[in-house]
């Protein structure tokens, strides 16, 4: 099936009307989605990693086909998906006032690069480059790096991940970046974006908040 533009819905397998649509769905499975655009999924998005701004698209415990398009992205090496996502996601939200692109830049949460080799990719730049495709700023994953190689995190207690998570990223000081806004696939605990967000204003990028495609 091609996933950029499926004739078929990929919650029910019914044929679509128009399959340039997306997300790819009919409105009968669109209708269904534990959707959290607007301000209850902002709200919930903020109050677990205390952003100023926080923006996402879908609840991801129950629908299988949404999971499986985030593991499409993350483990199936389809950037393209997650580009497409990602434009779904900017589209979805307004970009707010106070963010320029003269100043403000979008942060994918960066991979040690251990594992961006085995994997060929970030899905993170990829959705960022797609939210850039709708808000018109410009993605900037060179001021963000991670220095430990681990295995997963989410396993792991909210405290536990949060301890473990605030040594893991670092930023570097620059001139023409002086905002930024976070993008990552999926937010859990939010533990990872805040210490994404401490390790920025450490070099003097304020952190102006975070969006996922999707919460866990």
């Amino acid at each position: 099936m091609n996933t950029l533009a499926p004739p078929h819905c990929v919650g029910c397998g019914h044929w679509l009307v128009d399959a340039t649509d997306w997300p790819g769905t009919c409105d009968v499975c669109s209708a269904a989605w534990p959707d959290l655009r607007g301000s209850a999924g902002s709200l919930l998005f903020r109050e677990r990693c205390a952003a100023p701004f926080g923006a996402t698209g879908f609840r991801l415990r129950s629908e299988r086909y949404l999971r499986a398009q985030i593991h499409d992205m993350k483990y199936g090496g389809n950037r393209f998906l997650a580009a497409r996502w990602g434009k779904w996601l900017g589209d979805s939200h307004p970009c707010p006032a106070f963010l320029t692109a003269k100043e403000t830049a979008l942060i994918p949460v960066p991979m040690h690069w251990k594992k961006r080799m085995r994997r060929g990719y970030n899905q993170a730049f990829w959705i960022a480059w797609g939210v850039s495709m709708a808000w018109n700023l410009p993605v900037r994953p060179d001021l963000l790096r991670r220095t430990h190689h681990e295995s997963s995190l989410t396993r792991l207690s909210r405290s536990d991940r949060s301890n473990r998570s605030q040594a893991l990223y670092v930023s570097k000081r620059q001139s023409e970046v002086k905002a930024a806004v976070v993008v990552d696939d999926v937010l859990t605990t939010g533990s990872t974006m805040l210490a994404c967000g401490v390790a920025l204003e450490r070099k003097g990028i304020r952190w102006d908040g975070a969006m996922t495609l999707a919460l866990a």
